[in-house]
Protein backbone atom coordinates (compact mmCIF):
# COMPACT_ATOMS: atom_id res chain seq x y z
CA UNK A 1 0.00 0.00 0.00
CA UNK A 2 2.73 2.49 0.99
CA UNK A 3 4.55 1.69 -2.42
CA UNK A 4 1.34 2.73 -4.39
CA UNK A 5 0.99 6.04 -2.26
CA UNK A 6 3.97 7.06 -3.15
CA UNK A 7 3.93 6.48 -6.80
CA UNK A 8 0.80 8.51 -6.64
CA UNK A 9 2.05 11.44 -4.88
CA UNK A 10 4.39 12.89 -7.78
CA UNK A 11 1.20 12.68 -10.25
CA UNK A 12 -0.99 14.48 -7.55
CA UNK A 13 1.77 17.04 -7.60
CA UNK A 14 2.73 17.66 -10.99
CA UNK A 15 -1.61 17.36 -11.68
CA UNK A 16 -1.70 20.20 -8.85
CA UNK A 17 0.98 22.46 -10.80
CA UNK A 18 -0.35 22.00 -13.54
CA UNK A 19 -3.64 22.80 -12.81
CA UNK A 20 -1.93 26.08 -10.99
CA UNK A 21 -0.67 26.57 -14.18
CA UNK A 22 -3.12 26.48 -16.53
CA UNK A 23 -4.91 29.55 -17.77
CA UNK A 24 -2.57 32.16 -19.09
CA UNK A 25 0.92 30.74 -20.04
CA UNK A 26 2.68 34.09 -19.60
CA UNK A 27 4.14 36.03 -22.41
CA UNK A 28 4.86 35.86 -26.40
CA UNK A 29 5.93 38.03 -28.97
CA UNK A 30 4.11 38.30 -32.45
CA UNK A 31 6.00 38.24 -35.72
CA UNK A 32 3.55 37.84 -38.18
CA UNK A 33 -0.29 38.24 -38.97
CA UNK A 34 -1.03 35.84 -41.25
CA UNK A 35 -4.86 36.89 -42.10
CA UNK A 36 -7.63 38.23 -39.69
CA UNK A 37 -7.72 35.39 -37.26
CA UNK A 38 -4.31 33.64 -37.56
CA UNK A 39 -1.01 34.63 -35.58
CA UNK A 40 2.59 33.55 -35.29
CA UNK A 41 4.29 34.14 -31.62
CA UNK A 42 7.46 33.29 -30.67
CA UNK A 43 8.45 32.34 -27.01
CA UNK A 44 10.98 30.63 -24.71
CA UNK A 45 14.22 30.03 -27.07
CA UNK A 46 12.96 31.11 -30.44
CA UNK A 47 10.23 28.73 -30.46
CA UNK A 48 7.42 29.57 -32.93
CA UNK A 49 3.41 29.28 -32.88
CA UNK A 50 0.55 29.95 -34.87
CA UNK A 51 -2.71 30.79 -33.11
CA UNK A 52 -6.30 31.13 -34.39
CA UNK A 53 -7.91 33.38 -32.70
CA UNK A 54 -10.76 31.15 -31.26
CA UNK A 55 -14.43 32.22 -31.18
CA UNK A 56 -14.35 34.34 -34.49
CA UNK A 57 -14.64 33.97 -38.20
CA UNK A 58 -13.02 36.85 -39.91
CA UNK A 59 -12.37 37.00 -43.49
CA UNK A 60 -9.63 35.68 -45.47
CA UNK A 61 -8.10 36.05 -48.43
CA UNK A 62 -8.59 33.04 -51.01
CA UNK A 63 -5.59 30.59 -51.36
CA UNK A 64 -5.73 30.29 -54.88
CA UNK A 65 -4.59 33.50 -56.96
CA UNK A 66 -7.45 33.40 -59.75
CA UNK A 67 -10.23 33.30 -56.72
CA UNK A 68 -10.93 36.72 -55.35
CA UNK A 69 -10.46 37.50 -51.26
CA UNK A 70 -13.39 37.91 -49.11
CA UNK A 71 -14.42 41.32 -48.87
CA UNK A 72 -12.73 42.53 -46.27
CA UNK A 73 -10.02 40.23 -45.51
CA UNK A 74 -7.32 43.21 -46.05
CA UNK A 75 -8.84 45.40 -43.87
CA UNK A 76 -8.60 42.48 -40.93
CA UNK A 77 -5.68 41.73 -41.31
CA UNK A 78 -4.29 44.92 -41.18
CA UNK A 79 -6.40 45.91 -38.59
CA UNK A 80 -5.34 42.38 -36.32
CA UNK A 81 -1.62 43.32 -37.18
CA UNK A 82 -1.98 47.06 -35.88
CA UNK A 83 -3.35 45.39 -32.81
CA UNK A 84 -0.48 42.68 -32.09
CA UNK A 85 2.07 42.76 -34.76
CA UNK A 86 5.60 43.23 -32.86
CA UNK A 87 3.95 43.65 -29.49
CA UNK A 88 3.92 41.02 -26.61
CA UNK A 89 0.63 39.36 -25.94
CA UNK A 90 -0.79 36.80 -23.38
CA UNK A 91 -2.65 33.96 -24.40
CA UNK A 92 -5.36 31.75 -23.22
CA UNK A 93 -5.23 28.32 -24.64
CA UNK A 94 -7.97 25.89 -26.49
CA UNK A 95 -6.38 23.20 -27.84
CA UNK A 96 -6.16 22.53 -31.32
CA UNK A 97 -7.78 23.87 -34.08
CA UNK A 98 -6.56 21.56 -36.96
CA UNK A 99 -4.05 22.81 -40.08
CA UNK A 100 -1.21 22.60 -37.54
CA UNK A 101 -2.35 25.45 -35.07
CA UNK A 102 -3.40 26.14 -31.22
CA UNK A 103 -6.23 27.47 -30.48
CA UNK A 104 -6.29 30.82 -28.58
CA UNK A 105 -7.76 34.23 -26.74
CA UNK A 106 -5.28 36.58 -27.38
CA UNK A 107 -4.75 39.70 -24.57
CA UNK A 108 -2.74 42.87 -24.90
CA UNK A 109 -2.86 43.71 -21.50
CA UNK A 110 -6.57 43.43 -19.95
CA UNK A 111 -7.84 44.10 -23.96
CA UNK A 112 -9.09 40.83 -25.50
CA UNK A 113 -8.06 41.29 -29.34
CA UNK A 114 -10.77 38.45 -30.52
CA UNK A 115 -13.22 40.42 -29.42
CA UNK A 116 -11.80 43.61 -30.41
CA UNK A 117 -11.70 42.54 -34.48
CA UNK A 118 -15.74 41.41 -33.41
CA UNK A 119 -16.04 45.02 -32.59
CA UNK A 120 -14.12 46.60 -35.37
CA UNK A 121 -17.25 44.55 -37.60
CA UNK A 122 -14.06 42.46 -39.16
CA UNK A 123 -14.81 38.93 -37.65
CA UNK A 124 -17.98 37.62 -36.67
CA UNK A 125 -18.53 34.89 -34.06
CA UNK A 126 -17.80 31.36 -34.25
CA UNK A 127 -21.58 29.82 -33.51
CA UNK A 128 -21.15 26.51 -35.87
CA UNK A 129 -19.51 24.30 -33.40
CA UNK A 130 -18.37 26.41 -30.50
CA UNK A 131 -15.26 25.36 -28.20
CA UNK A 132 -15.81 24.44 -24.63
CA UNK A 133 -14.86 27.37 -22.22
CA UNK A 134 -15.08 30.34 -23.80
CA UNK A 135 -17.22 33.37 -23.15
CA UNK A 136 -19.82 33.10 -26.17
CA UNK A 137 -22.32 35.36 -25.20
CA UNK A 138 -19.46 38.19 -25.02
CA UNK A 139 -19.08 37.74 -28.63
CA UNK A 140 -22.29 37.64 -29.52
CA UNK A 141 -22.64 40.51 -27.80
CA UNK A 142 -20.10 42.42 -30.10
CA UNK A 143 -21.05 40.69 -33.33
CA UNK A 144 -24.67 42.16 -32.35
CA UNK A 145 -23.36 45.91 -31.31
CA UNK A 146 -21.54 46.07 -34.73
CA UNK A 147 -23.94 44.61 -36.77
CA UNK A 148 -26.10 47.55 -35.49
CA UNK A 149 -23.74 50.23 -35.73
CA UNK A 150 -22.39 48.94 -39.47
CA UNK A 151 -19.19 48.64 -38.78
CA UNK A 152 -16.40 47.09 -40.84
CA UNK A 153 -17.92 44.20 -42.71
CA UNK A 154 -21.29 44.70 -41.79
CA UNK A 155 -21.77 47.67 -44.01
CA UNK A 156 -22.27 44.44 -46.42
CA UNK A 157 -25.76 43.56 -44.37
CA UNK A 158 -26.58 40.23 -44.39
CA UNK A 159 -24.53 39.74 -47.72
CA UNK A 160 -21.45 38.80 -45.89
CA UNK A 161 -20.53 35.35 -46.46
CA UNK A 162 -18.69 32.99 -43.56
CA UNK A 163 -15.24 31.98 -44.01
CA UNK A 164 -16.20 28.70 -42.33
CA UNK A 165 -18.93 27.94 -45.11
CA UNK A 166 -16.37 29.02 -47.86
CA UNK A 167 -13.41 26.89 -46.34
CA UNK A 168 -15.17 23.86 -44.86
CA UNK A 169 -13.03 24.28 -41.73
CA UNK A 170 -14.92 24.61 -37.89
CA UNK A 171 -13.13 24.75 -34.77
CA UNK A 172 -12.46 21.81 -32.75
CA UNK A 173 -15.04 21.47 -29.62
CA UNK A 174 -13.77 18.30 -28.57
CA UNK A 175 -11.30 20.09 -26.00
CA UNK A 176 -7.43 19.83 -26.00
CA UNK A 177 -5.45 17.21 -28.02
CA UNK A 178 -2.78 15.56 -26.21
CA UNK A 179 -0.17 17.29 -28.72
CA UNK A 180 -1.29 20.55 -27.79
CA UNK A 181 -1.96 20.02 -24.20
CA UNK A 182 1.50 19.01 -23.96
CA UNK A 183 2.94 22.06 -26.16
CA UNK A 184 1.22 24.14 -23.96
CA UNK A 185 2.56 22.18 -20.52
CA UNK A 186 5.77 22.86 -21.78
CA UNK A 187 5.27 26.86 -22.71
CA UNK A 188 4.02 27.27 -19.01
CA UNK A 189 7.03 25.16 -17.44
CA UNK A 190 9.46 27.64 -19.71
CA UNK A 191 8.05 30.31 -18.43
CA UNK A 192 7.22 29.59 -15.10
CA UNK A 193 3.68 30.68 -13.33
CA UNK A 194 1.12 32.86 -14.78
CA UNK A 195 1.15 36.46 -14.01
Amino acid sequence: MKASLRSISPLIILAMLIISKIGFANEYYVTEVMDGGTIKVVYGDNKDLTVRLVGIDAPEASPKKDDSDQPFSNQATNRLASLVLNRIVEIKFYGSGGHDRTLGEVYVGDKNINIEMINNGLAKTCRDNPVDGIDVEKYSHAESVARKDNRGMWVEGEKHVSTAKLSGHQENSSGPDVDSFLKVLFVMMLNGPPK
